[in-house]
């Protein structure tokens, strides 16, 4: 499986990448078209895998299905989803342990505010994604 030339993004870690998942922004959809284009379709859905450090890691990418009619002109909203209780998110906060113990903590101050809380420049931390020869398997390098 080839990703050396498949870089598509660099995304700083944060709270939903930690237990969610992550949003493709808009300038780099055109990369997955070309390397699926069935994900493309608005209200789709397809299981990926995640290739970390050799394992392999279910996630799901999903072209999100909001109503068209009541956001004209909005371009499609693709995103990596997995649950919070997934090895893809447990192995995320492993890797990640000083930053999800910060966003923990800045959380539970917080109580129930939606707030983003952005990580101080000293623990500053990031995943870059590949694309592969496969159209199913995403690459995910963890980089601290």
């Amino acid at each position: 499986m080839d990703y050396d030339n498949g870089f598509i993004l660099q995304k700083t870690v944060d709270w939903s990448l930690l237990n969610d998942g992550m949003t493709i922004p808009v300038s780099v959809c055109s990369l997955f078209r070309a390397w699926d284009e069935s994900i493309l379709t608005h209200g789709q859905s397809k299981d990926i895998r995640i290739l970390i450090d050799g394992e392999f890691y279910d996630a799901k990418l999903k072209n999100q299905n909001f109503v068209q009619s009541n956001w004209a002109g909005h371009k499609d909203v693709i995103q990596i989803r997995y649950s919070r209780q997934s090895a893809l998110a447990v192995k995320l906060r492993a890797v990640f342990q000083e930053s999800y113990a910060y966003l923990f903590a800045q959380k539970q101050a917080l109580g129930k505010s939606k707030r983003q809380i952005p990580l101080p420049d000293d623990l500053q931390e990031y995943i870059r994604l590949y694309l592969t020869s496969s159209p199913d398997v995403l690459c995910m390098e963890c980089c601290r």
